[in-house]
């Protein structure tokens, strides 16, 4: 007997997450900046605090890649459904034949139907990786907006150290240059345009 067609579909896995900016994106960032507190007047430090959460989440980029990648998404699972209805009618008919069939030509069709559900499967991998892939040519992109803009307002507010708000316990409202990082970047990068990365060839 064949086994039910519930075991042979690939079983969604988590839900499509949103972009995840770890705290190593942070220190990546003013590593590319041009900062150094070693370069302050009589060894004096002038600190800026960026809530870099506050950033990426104002951000109208952001926000337009994550809205472009649902939708991409959206279709690809669409796309999904029907490609695992019509394997599961063709499992249904090649059951419905094995009586009809020799016992060697329904197990070559079986072999058949067995490589087509495995390429499906194969599939859905290789889309997993492409939008994962898509996300951080992405992030990427968006990051190289954001530096020089972070640079920038750092040096008109007279700053040679930022410290990202979640390293500090107290810090005063004129210290944060959160607001003005995120308007200069919604400035500079309003919207940005998402295109599937290509998978390496092996």
């Amino acid at each position: 007997m064949m086994t039910k067609s519930s075991n042979w579909i690939l079983e969604p896995g988590s839900k499509m997450n949103k972009f995840i900016f770890a705290t190593a994106f942070f220190f990546a960032l003013l590593a590319a900046m041009n900062i150094n507190p070693s370069s302050a007047k009589a060894d004096r430090i002038y600190v800026a605090v960026l809530d870099l959460g506050y950033v990426l989440k104002s951000s109208k980029a952001m926000k337009s890649a994550d809205q472009q990648i649902q939708a991409l998404e959206a279709q690809f699972l669409a796309d999904r459904k029907e490609k695992e209805n019509a394997l599961r009618e063709e499992e249904q008919k090649l059951q419905q034949q094995r009586v009809l069939l020799s016992p060697d030509a329904f197990s070559k069709k079986r072999e058949e139907f067995s490589a087509r559900v495995q390429n499906h499967r194969q599939a859905i991998q290789n889309k997993g990786r492409q939008f994962a892939l898509t996300r951080s040519a992405t992030v990427a992109n968006i990051e190289k907006a954001l530096e020089p803009i972070v640079s920038a307002v750092a040096k008109r507010v007279g700053a040679n150290l930022i410290v990202e708000r979640k390293q500090t316990i107290f810090n005063a409202k004129t210290l944060d240059i959160s607001e003005q990082v995120a308007a200069e970047l919604n400035k500079k990068l309003p919207t940005i345009k998402v295109t599937l990365v290509e998978l390496p060839k092996k």
